[in-house]
């Protein structure tokens, strides 16, 4: 029969385990740091089922900390290198200082759902960061619940506490889109934005990713179709490079652009360094790659100038909103953004379908003007 006590403001509870080779008798206390009575009590319970059942995994004397390193040095081999980069950054910044000096078996539903709450509603300090979204805090919980399934599998932890944890109502950001207005300004000051002038021009032209714009070589323009093909995006690594990967959802796609893009497309290429079929359209003057991170930051800062309402990847918004708008059919604005399904089109612009229900009834009067009679009966339909 295990036992409970206190020390200080922590919970401890003891209890026997099967006797080793020896045959003697074995106990183990552990602390329920940041648990109450009641939920020591509820882990003694557990604990002692699963000695009765066969399911009992001896206390684990790693740290958290060098366990999510560890693991993550075993699942680097079947990770991009972005990805990498982005566990890496999720496990040194948000679970090492907070959960990192405890040890694996001392992870509970509870703490993990604490860890969360903070995340989301930190304290507020000067040494505090900012509340995390509850997207950012999926991501968080995704990365967790995967390195502590593997523990599981290598029989480290009887138990994925992550599997109880509740996880953030995720709430679809409101992106603005920018009016008719707003976009005549930013094309009035291209000019301005020197080497981010042919990238902006694509962005509010096509609607592509900012990582596809950049990725883009000469070989994926033609000029006599006036295409462009998107098979590659860069990916943001770190502060000073990017990886070149396949788009999205790994389909190339083939977009047709309007006159003035092409025009100014083709002026580019006359103009152009470096011109050549696998050299980059989008480049700085040494012909290197611009970087998706920068092209955010910079836009950040033309956007405060110009008074623009709009993040980069609004301009994208409202691409896909003006084209729903004007009537033109959700499944090719589907296909001209990439999105795997038309479905994903129809969530993410339910905004802009009322006006199509509008044209759509307009037209239908269009088509067949005073065709109802006073009671609303077509003429032809009585004898």
């Amino acid at each position: 029969m295990g036992t409970i006590y206190k020390k200080g403001d922590t919970w401890y509870i003891r209890y026997d385990v099967p006797p080793g080779p020896t045959g003697k008798r074995q106990q183990v206390a552990i602390s329920c740091k940041g648990m109450n009575r009641k939920q020591a009590q509820q882990l003694l319970r557990e604990i002692e089922s699963d000695i009765v059942q066969g399911k009992y995994t001896p206390a684990n004397p790693t740290s958290c900390a060098t366990y999510l390193r560890e693991w993550l040095d075993f699942a680097r081999q079947r990770l991009s290198p972005a990805t990498q980069s982005l566990y890496e950054m999720i496990i040194e910044i948000h679970l090492v200082p907070h959960i990192g000096k405890l040890k694996l078996d001392q992870i509970t539903p509870l703490i993990i759902q604490r860890l969360y709450a903070t995340l989301l509603h930190p304290a507020k300090s000067p040494s505090s960061r900012k509340p995390l979204a509850p997207k950012s805090v999926k991501n968080i919980h995704g990365v967790l619940h995967r390195a502590l399934s593997q523990a599981v599998r290598w029989k480290l932890l009887p138990a994925n506490p992550a599997d109880a944890v509740d996880l953030p109502r995720q709430v679809r950001p409101q992106i603005a889109v920018a009016t008719t207005q707003d976009i005549q300004r930013l094309l009035a000051n291209l000019d301005s934005t020197g080497e981010w002038a042919i990238p902006l021009l694509i962005a509010i032209s096509t609607g592509m990713r900012h990582g596809e714009i950049l990725a883009l070589q000469w070989q994926d323009y033609d000029p006599t179709k006036r295409t462009v093909i998107v098979r590659r995006a860069f990916s943001h690594l770190n502060a000073t490079t990017a990886i070149t990967k396949g788009t999205k959802t790994d389909r190339t796609r083939v977009i047709i652009v309007n006159v003035s893009l092409a025009r100014a497309l083709d002026e580019h290429y006359n103009h152009a360094v470096y011109n050549q079929p696998t050299d980059w359209i989008c480049t700085r003057t040494d012909g290197f790659p611009l970087l998706p991170r920068h092209f955010t930051r910079s836009f950040e800062r033309l956007a405060k100038r110009l008074n623009l309402p709009i993040t980069l990847h609004g301009l994208r918004h409202t691409h896909a909103t003006a084209l729903i708008a004007a009537g033109i059919p959700v499944k090719v604005v589907s296909e001209r953004l990439g999105h795997s399904t038309v479905v994903i089109t129809q969530d993410n612009y339910t905004h802009a379908l009322p006006s199509m229900q509008q044209q759509a009834a307009e037209m239908v009067e269009a088509l067949w003007p005073g065709q109802t009679g006073k009671n609303g009966v077509s003429p032809e339909s009585t004898e």
